[in-house]
């Protein structure tokens, strides 16, 4: 299936845009390979304009076009475990990061959670 990634760029590389290098949990993309979670699924959006609307306006980052995996893995399941935090204080992490406009989810719009992710074109504007 095709899907956006949101990723940041760093030193030429380009990473998960949430997990943080000292995390252990951040999985590193590469044009035309593909890439896995140390655990847990990926995530990425399933429309160009969903990615457009979460992505933050912080230097490096970039959205691609991919080529993805679906997972079996449900976004309520998920996020307690993946971040071993409790329900709540997982939906209040995701919360504090939507768009008010968007209304009150657990995760972005659009998200749709991956086994493997490969990029494929850089389709970034501005």
């Amino acid at each position: 299936m095709i899907v956006y990634k949101v990723v940041r760029k760093e030193n030429g590389r380009f990473f998960s845009l949430i997990m943080g290098p000292s995390s252990g949990l951040r999985a590193e993309y590469r044009v035309n390979k593909w890439a896995e979670a140390p655990a847990g699924p990926l995530m990425a959006f399933c429309s160009e304009e969903e990615a457009r609307s979460y992505r933050r306006k912080a230097a490096g980052t970039r959205i691609f076009k991919a080529k993805a995996v679906a997972s079996k893995a449900r976004i309520p399941d998920l996020l307690p475990t993946f971040w071993c935090l409790t329900f709540d204080r997982a939906k209040a992490w995701w919360n504090r990061r939507l768009d008010k406009r968007t209304g009150s989810t657990i995760v972005p719009k659009g998200t749709v959670l991956c086994r493997r992710i490969m990029l494929l074109e850089d389709v970034t504007h501005g």
